[in-house]
C-alpha cells in the first residue's frame, strides 16, 4: 500500500472515532449539559431535528434555548457516575446532603392564576447546583439537569 493511501486510511478511521466519540458522549455536567445538548445555548429547533432520544425531556426557555432536561434513561451518568437506579445513599455519599424536598405536579391554573397541585413527583428530591435527583423507592428514578 502506498504511503498516500495508508496516510488516507488512517485520517477516516482517526475522524471516524472522533465522531463516535461524540455520539456516544452520555456525559451529564451538572448545570451545564446532558452528551451533546447544552443548557442555554441548544435550541429548540436543534433538539427536533434530531432523533428522539428515548428517556430525555427537554424544556426550553421563552427565548427557545434549552433550559432544563429531565432523564429516566439508564444510558446517562452524571459526572461523579450517578446514574438512574443508583440509591439516595450512593447520591449522598458522592454529593453531600444536598437539599431535600418535593417536586409538585401541576395541572392548569386556578382563576387567580395560582398552579393547581395534583401531587408528587416522585418520593423524595434532593438538590444540587445544576442537578436534581428524584427518587421513588429508595432509587434514582430521573435525574433533572438544570441552570446553576
Amino acid at each position: 500500500m502506498n504511503r498516500n493511501r495508508l496516510s488516507g486510511c488512517i485520517l477516516i478511521v482517526v475522524l471516524a472515532a472522533i465522531n463516535l466519540g461524540v455520539a456516544a458522549d452520555n456525559l451529564i455536567v451538572p448545570g451545564v449539559r446532558c452528551g451533546t445538548f447544552i443548557l442555554g445555548r441548544t435550541t429548540e429547533r436543534e433538539v427536533a431535528a434530531m432523533p428522539k432520544v428515548k428517556g430525555l425531556d427537554f424544556q426550553f426557555s421563552k427565548n427557545g434555548t434549552l433550559d432544563s432536561v429531565v432523564l429516566t434513561s439508564h444510558d446517562y451518568q452524571a459526572d461523579r457516575g450517578i446514574g438512574v437506579g443508583a440509591t439516595e445513599e450512593e447520591v449522598v455519599r458522592i454529593y453531600g446532603k444536598g437539599k431535600t424536598g418535593n417536586i409538585d405536579l401541576v395541572k392548569g391554573t386556578i382563576t387567580d392564576g395560582s398552579p393547581v397541585v395534583i401531587g408528587k413527583v416522585g418520593d423524595k428530591v434532593l438538590f444540587y447546583p445544576g442537578i436534581q435527583f428524584v427518587f421513588a423507592k429508595g432509587r434514582v428514578w430521573a435525574i433533572i439537569l438544570v441552570m446553576k
